[in-house]
């Protein structure tokens, strides 16, 4: 999945993301999950940096955790990685939360967010 729809991020702020993936487990099944997102990043005042999360936008964060998406003033086509393994049965989601790093946060934008997408590679096991 895609969006082109620019998110901005002020004020030392966090967001989820739009972009939610969603896959089933089946009963008696675990998966591995890779998640990939691909985006244009901006820093006006700092940068931004993202983590992807499973089951709720504050649900368990996928390894490596957080990651810095710029870190220089203009746009940047970076990737956000994250893995995941022994997921139980059910229907779960992947989510992206994105915070500002500008130190210290501004009332400015710190951020943004242009063209994005989220692919899942889901192993059933």
């Amino acid at each position: 999945m895609s969006s082109d729809t620019e998110l901005l991020i002020t004020n030392g702020a966090a967001i989820t993301d739009d972009l939610v993936s969603s896959f089933t487990v089946p009963s008696g099944k675990t998966a591995n999950v890779i998640a990939t997102y691909n985006v244009v990043a901006g820093a006006v005042a700092g940068g931004c940096a993202g983590e992807l999360h499973i089951d709720s936008p504050n649900g368990t964060i996928l390894n490596p955790g957080e990651f810095p998406l710029n870190g220089a003033p203009g746009a940047n086509t970076t990737s956000l990685n994250g893995f995941v393994s022994g997921i139980a049965p059910g229907t779960h989601s992947v989510y992206i939360r994105l915070r500002s790093i500008a130190d210290p946060p501004t009332s400015d934008i710190d951020c943004y967010i242009g063209k994005r997408s989220l692919i899942l590679i889901v192993r059933i096991q």
